[in-house]
């Protein structure tokens, strides 16, 4: 969403006017948000395989992840789990 739609839509939804910084900033705070929850949702994940794993022993559960050199964070491919009860 572009600062002047955000601009607008305080103005017409809450009757405030608000300038472009504040906007930035709040559009910032929520993209930095989003991002948290990301890397948190991305550590639960790993930690449900492994319950997974600990309750499941048979099955069988795979984490895919790519990284752009050996330093680098993981970034989440995809997971596979067979499931054996």
């Amino acid at each position: 969403m572009k600062l002047r739609e955000i601009q607008r839509r305080v103005a017409l939804e809450m009757h405030v006017n608000v300038n472009m910084i504040r906007c930035r900033r709040v559009k910032k705070m929520v993209k930095d948000n989003l991002a948290g929850n990301f890397v948190q949702e991305f550590a639960m994940s790993w930690d449900y395989a492994d319950e997974l794993r600990l309750k499941n022993p048979r099955s069988t559960i795979k984490m895919e992840v790519n990284r752009v050199t050996p330093e680098s964070p993981p970034h989440f491919k995809r997971v596979s789990y067979w499931l054996l009860l």
